[in-house]
């Protein structure tokens, strides 16, 4: 199902676009333009495996770095690398700082800056594991990134235990409602879902947009 998700536009948008051949990359960092687009293809397919397989934590990581380095890519490309290099040690050097240093120079849009901001935000939220942290002010089945799905069959098999049509994996979070014994309810918990397939969304977005302005 998750693998159909990551084939509609409401998630992924128009999906990931290469490096249009029109750009003119100067040739001294022509290799190192390229290596970032390389980074930056495996790691789309990365986060696209990770939210097909349910690790959206992951997958909202994965998202933050393409970001950076499809930023890092278009200040390469402007010639004002060296600018933010200078201003920033590599050790503080991070997604932040770099829709930072972008906004001051007037070097992407307001569009650009706050979906950048938006995608920054929600890597923080998970590199935090702010959800966690806040799931105990919250009864799960109030829970805002709780995934209803009624269930009424329960099997046991040799290879495991399965619920409806769907496995339970390994260190999945599920609740189980047993009001009527007749009739049982599972929700899976399925956390940061919600703020993987909006990174997801931000993206792309953010990605054309580049794109058009390497273009220019």
């Amino acid at each position: 199902m998750r693998a159909l998700e990551m084939e509609n536009p409401s998630i992924v948008g128009k999906g990931y676009p290469p490096l249009p051949l029109d750009i003119k990359v100067p040739d001294e960092i022509k290799a190192v333009c390229f290596d970032l687009e390389s980074s930056m293809n495996r790691i789309w397919n990365e986060a696209r495996w990770s939210y097909v397989y349910g690790f959206f934590q992951g997958c909202t990581f994965l998202i933050g770095a393409i970001l950076e380095l499809i930023i890092e890519q278009f200040l390469r490309i402007r010639r004002v690398w060296p600018e933010y290099a200078s201003k920033t040690d590599s050790a503080h050097r991070s997604l932040g700082t770099l829709i930072k240093f972008c906004k001051e120079n007037n070097l992407l849009d307001k569009l650009i800056l706050t979906d950048s901001y938006g995608i920054n935000g929600l890597k923080i939220a998970a590199v935090h594991m702010q959800i966690e942290k806040g799931e105990a002010e919250t009864s799960p089945d109030e829970h805002p990134l709780v995934e209803l799905e009624d269930v009424t069959v329960f099997e046991s098999t040799p290879n495991g235990r399965s619920i409806g049509s769907g496995w339970i994996h390994a260190g999945q979070s599920i609740i189980i409602d047993f009001s009527n014994p007749h009739n049982p309810k599972v929700k899976r918990e399925l956390l940061y879902k919600p703020q993987a397939a909006d990174a997801f969304r931000k993206l792309s977005t953010v990605f054309w947009r580049i794109r058009e302005l390497e273009s220019t």
